[in-house]
């Protein structure tokens, strides 16, 4: 069995704030506990009229020793983020279709 060596932290490296977002419907209080860090903070997400409304489960406790990124650095990862999940849902697409 593989089994995966790493360090846990309250945060994650040079990260501000920590958020989940998943799926109002799915969640229960008993997935606290299994989050990453206790420092990260719950997004739940429900449509409502077609549309995505967030409500905070908990708020995540900041890094105060995180650096500042300039806003260059916040569009790149928001680009990241936004291309992750076009690939995910490319994958999840495949998967339906075969």
């Amino acid at each position: 069995m593989y089994a995966q060596q790493f360090e846990l932290r309250e945060w994650p490296r040079q990260v501000w704030k920590h958020y989940y977002a998943l799926p109002a419907e799915i969640w229960t209080d008993e997935l606290l506990d299994c989050l990453g860090s206790p420092a990260s903070g719950v997004l739940l997400l429900t449509n409502e009229g077609g549309q995505v409304k967030a409500r905070v489960r908990r708020a995540a406790t900041h890094n105060r020793d995180a650096k500042i990124i300039s806003p260059a650095s916040a569009v790149d990862i928001a680009r990241l983020a936004s291309l992750r999940m076009w690939d995910a849902y490319a994958r999840l697409e495949e998967r339906e279709a075969a």
